[in-house]
């Protein structure tokens, strides 16, 4: 889930030299600032081209549509391979990698925990049963699910098992964007799908791309921390926008899938800066489930650049960073 800030842009518009694209994708909004275009560039055809790269992820990874391939998995309860596209099955790789290296921390199969809490399609401010949770956990787990490259298909351990790419595919969108933009001959660019952004060259000012981390629980949006980027890509992952309160307990929509229940620790968001914006989403999620202690180790022994924002007792938040992170901001 992404919570960075960034400048809004407009369909297809020219102002001051920079273009802007923006328009909807992946049940959320796209946006593009790019400038010093190549003298040749078609804004309008490049701009459609881009259209039918968001639309081809969708047809591969929506779980918003019935005929995709993920909704198409999912609705099957074979436990036979599953054919898909070489695109599909990187993600899923990479997705898995990610679980192996967390134990599970980061799960693609979380999703029907995430909709017995109310954070799914089923809206509800109740907390299940124990039993509910207990009941799901069988059919939930990275380790139930196989996949390959050659040819690119996925296998169901459990003929129930069901996966959400929700905190990848972002990432990986804006790295196609982004990629088919470089191929294009745009040396100058910041690409954004929900909050997750791709970077390369510089900003119109002849500086790296400036983009603010939100402050978790503010009123009106504010930057807790502003970053420059120069040829990467950065996500952030919140527990403060999808949220009930019971019994005086927060329950957030961050789900921890080694156990059932919506993470206890003080940790409000992490945000994580990589090559690519997949990775950064990827491991946004799950330094997040982690929390600062668990997350930070974690980061360091991979070296993964990552700020924790920390709810401190009482009232406002600290501040964690990496090692990594910490040389991004010098």
């Amino acid at each position: 889930m992404g919570a960075l800030l960034c400048l809004v842009a407009c369909d297809a518009q020219r102002h001051d030299g920079v273009v802007y694209i923006d328009g909807l994708t992946m049940g959320t909004t796209y946006s593009i600032q790019m400038h010093a275009l190549p003298d040749q560039l078609d804004t309008a055809e490049l701009q459609n081209r881009l259209e039918q790269l968001l639309a081809e992820i969708n047809r591969q990874m929506s779980t918003y549509q019935p005929d995709s391939e993920i909704s198409r998995f999912n609705q099957s309860q074979s436990t036979d391979w599953f054919p898909i596209s070489a695109e599909f099955a990187g993600v899923a790789a990479a997705a898995q990698q990610i679980s192996h290296l967390t134990e599970g921390a980061f799960d693609i199969t979380v999703g029907p925990l995430v909709e017995l809490w109310g954070f799914g399609t089923r809206i509800t401010t109740q907390r299940p049963a124990d039993a509910e949770v207990a009941g799901l956990m069988a059919g939930i787990g990275y380790g139930q699910l196989e996949w390959r490259t050659q040819p690119p298909g996925l296998r169901k351990r459990v003929s129930g098992l069901q996966i959400d790419l929700s905190a990848i595919a972002k990432g990986y969108g804006a790295d196609v964007l982004a990629d088919h933009l470089s191929g294009a001959g745009v040396d100058n660019y910041l690409v954004e799908i929900g909050g997750e952004l791709r970077a390369a060259g510089v900003n119109p000012d002849g500086r790296p791309w400036q983009v603010g981390i939100q402050q978790p629980d503010a009123e009106t949006p504010q930057a807790q921390q502003v970053l420059g980027l120069h040829d990467q890509g950065v996500a952030t992952s919140g527990d403060y926008l999808n949220f009930y309160v019971q019994d005086g307990r927060r329950f957030s929509h961050i789900i921890d899938p080694r156990s059932g229940y919506p993470v206890k620790h003080q940790t409000a968001s992490v945000t994580v800066v990589a090559a690519t914006t997949m990775q950064a989403d990827v491991w946004a999620t799950a330094l997040l489930v982690l929390g600062e202690d668990q997350g930070l180790q974690l980061a360091e022994a991979h070296s993964i650049a990552a700020l924790f924002l920390v709810r401190k007792a009482g009232s406002g938040f600290e501040t964690v960073i990496s090692p990594a992170m910490q040389a991004v901001l010098d």
